[in-house]
């Protein structure tokens, strides 16, 4: 398949490290805030609220993905994919209005990612989520809201839509993926109905719980992860953490 919220309007800079000259080079990106950068380095997603999502790279600059629409990018490829959500005015909310829906930017246009079949649209901003997409594009990583207003970490592949379960009972959420030699690692978080409601988790597709520092609180939640999946990044407790299956937190 190769086919957010912040509320800032101060200027955000990038700084590039230029190892031939040994200066760090910093280039104003204008209002808003960066999302995520491709594991080429080559491009930049973020938003600047109210106006649309964007994308930027050197050569092009930076772009709006819909001039006239709402939108929000969260992740992009090394080819420039964009993974997002957009007002669909083809899917109708409850309340008679667009729905926001998750799905991918290219070419200049987005495109829909399905919903889990027989799961509703709540309201016009409950229904489908995507933070993250693999580098080279073929997966799609979010969330889905389920009938009982429960959001569930999922996938997109080639196939479709895939749920990765709620192993706490409460929500979860994938806000990042990365393919591996064996398959795929996805990191974010799952709640727990009678403790933390965010908890460090991957899943590859199976479930797997990372733990916390406070081990009788073990609040947190996976953030990104490295090129080939082998370090995952996040926060525990207050404080960040980076994780190997060698190390853990």
């Amino acid at each position: 398949m190769q086919k957010f919220f912040t509320f800032s309007f101060l200027f955000l800079f990038l700084s590039i490290n230029i190892f031939s000259q040994g200066t760090p080079e910093f280039i104003d990106l204008g209002p808003g805030g960066a999302a995520k950068i491709s594991n080429n380095g080559v491009y930049i997603v973020g938003n600047n609220y109210p106006a649309p999502a964007w994308i930027w790279s050197e050569t092009s600059g930076k772009i709006n993905l819909n001039d006239f629409n709402y939108s929000e990018a969260f992740g992009v490829s090394d080819a420039g994919v964009v993974a997002g959500r957009y007002v669909d005015s083809s899917l109708i909310s409850p309340g008679g209005d667009p729905t926001m829906r998750a799905g991918f930017y290219q070419n200049g246009v987005w495109d829909s990612l399905p919903g889990y079949p027989g799961y509703p649209v709540l309201d016009d901003m409950s229904y489908t989520h995507a933070y993250g997409i693999s580098g080279d594009g073929s997966i799609i990583v979010g969330m889905q809201w389920t009938p009982n207003w429960r959001a569930e970490a999922c996938y997109w592949d080639a196939s479709g839509i895939h749920l990765l379960g709620r192993t706490g009972g409460q929500s979860s959420r994938a806000n990042d993926v990365a393919t591996t030699g064996s398959g795929f690692r996805i990191v974010g978080w799952d709640g727990e109905a009678s403790g933390p409601d965010r908890r460090a988790f991957y899943w590859d597709p199976a479930p797997h719980f990372m733990g916390g520092y406070d081990t009788t609180y073990p609040v947190g939640s996976c953030e990104g992860l490295n090129t080939d999946g082998s370090k995952i990044v996040g926060g525990s407790a207050g404080a960040p953490f980076v994780w190997t299956d060698a190390t853990g937190m």
